[in-house]
């Protein structure tokens, strides 16, 4: 059995408040779902935040409907939940659309029994708990929940919920693997806390890749994050730049930060990477102005046309600097969008 695990399209997100920002994500979302269908996987799994906000434009939603014909079309199976950007405390939210144009089947505690090729259902209290199956494989999901709505006192509602299966798919940050992510001090669950009889945790959440093996933390199955589709925020930059005060000249790093998704077959995840615009991240160090301005404007040889850029300027300067100073020194660049922010101290 061959699936592909894709997680944090956030389709309609305009970073920067730049429009061509947005066609990016889409980009890459499409790309992502493209090399999964042309891979001939058995079905996508869709690990939440598959759009930016609960209520996404037409134009995203149109997008995600495009993109999500490509599966269906091939007669691929898209089995998905909610992450905390999609969730709605509506009764019906947008995933519920996509369910009923037959785009995606959505996994965990729904209000009505769902029954069909691949869904299965169990009553549990005032709900009912939807899974998958897809010949011997049962594959299970949640969209996202606060950490004290999973964890009340001594009840675990993960392990409550889930006995055992092949394939558990979460929306949430895990201590273990949220480490030097924005989710170091604020994750929603412990490793132990993870129910321990499944072949696979498919993640979604962290939008960095990550993976901890079996041998690591004691489970059955490997703990996968692909990471989100394209580029959320600085730290996830594909390049990243130091010029130091002591530097004779800029150091470039490349490719620190890959973006794709899964490829999992017999349970053992495969990174593909798809193409994303170029992300620089800019570190400049100096004790004057003009020591600021002149590796700037060296730096900026570094960056290509398409690229965006985030410069950090960095030191001590009298009287401190201002940005609108530096502003001026990118215009005729080319450089698709950049923004400088100060660390100097006056």
């Amino acid at each position: 059995m061959k699936f592909a695990h894709i997680a944090d399209a956030h389709l309609g997100r305009e970073q920067f408040n730049q429009p061509f920002r947005y066609e990016d994500y889409v980009k890459a979302f499409r790309e992502a779902v493209e090399k999964a269908v042309k891979a001939r996987v058995d079905f996508i799994l869709i690990a939440g935040d598959l759009f930016h906000v609960s209520r996404p434009s037409p134009k995203a939603l149109r997008d995600a409907v495009e993109i999500l014909e490509i599966p269906r079309r091939k007669e691929i199976p898209v089995f998905a939940i909610e992450g905390n950007h999609d969730k709605t405390i509506r009764e019906a939210s947008v995933f519920d659309l996509l369910e009923h144009l037959g785009l995606i089947r959505t996994l965990g505690l729904r209000r009505e029994e769902k029954r069909d090729e691949f869904l299965r259902s169990k009553k549990i209290a005032d709900r009912y708990l939807v899974w998958a199956e897809v010949g011997d494989l049962k594959i299970y999901g949640l969209r996202h929940h606060t950490r004290w709505q999973l964890i009340r006192g001594n009840t675990n509602v993960l392990k409550a919920l889930f006995k055992r299966g092949d394939v558990l798919m979460l929306h949430q940050a895990v201590d273990y693997l949220a480490r030097d992510t924005p989710y170091q001090d604020a994750f929603d669950l412990k490793l132990s806390e993870l129910p321990d009889n499944f072949s696979y945790y498919a993640l979604g959440h962290i939008h960095v890749r990550k993976l901890a093996e079996p041998e690591q933390t004691g489970l059955k199955g490997p703990i996968a994050y692909p990471g989100s589709t394209e580029r959320t925020d600085v730290r996830e930059a594909s390049h990243v730049v130091v010029y130091g005060e002591r530097d004779r000249k800029p150091k470039l790093r490349e490719n620190t930060q890959p973006k794709g998704f899964y490829i999992v077959e017999d349970f053992r995840p495969e990174f593909v990477e798809v193409e994303t615009r170029p992300f620089y991240r800019v570190t400049v160090s100096g004790n004057s102005k003009a020591e600021l301005r002149r590796k700037v404007e060296e730096v900026a040889g570094l960056i290509p046309k398409d690229a965006v850029a985030i410069i950090y300027l960095e030191g001590t300067v009298k009287g401190g600097v201002s940005l609108a100073e530096f502003n001026d020194l990118l215009k005729g660049s080319g450089i698709a969008y950049y923004a400088f922010r100060s660390r100097v101290t006056g």
